[in-house]
């Protein structure tokens, strides 16, 4: 007689590299408040930014305007950008350097 129950596979991750938890703290510290950091462009330059995930530091989203998500990308509310209004920022997650002047 077969047996039919599931097959049970313990997984096994791999640790975290030094730039995941990196990453994973500057996206916790982005939902608690404003973050100086700097990534990649596309273009191959540096930007630096001055981001923010609160809820309540970015302005309600316009009718009919999405904040629109991707694979490997990450979002962040820019609050420098628009002339001091801010907007909707989006870069490559693999692209990410690190906080400017990290605070503990």
């Amino acid at each position: 007689m077969e047996n039919k129950e599931p097959m049970q596979v313990d997984m096994i991750s791999a640790p975290k590299s030094e730039k995941e938890i990196e990453f994973e703290s500057f996206i916790e510290k982005m939902k608690s408040g404003v973050v100086s950091f700097c990534y990649t462009k596309n273009d191959g330059s540096i930007r630096s930014a001055k981001g923010t995930l609160k809820p309540d530091l970015i302005p309600p989203m316009e009718p009919g305007k999405e904040k629109k998500t991707y694979d490997h990308t990450t979002n962040y509310f820019d609050l420098d950008a628009d002339e001091g209004k801010g907007a909707w920022r989006t870069f490559i997650t693999d692209k990410f350097i690190g906080f400017v002047n990290p605070q503990s």
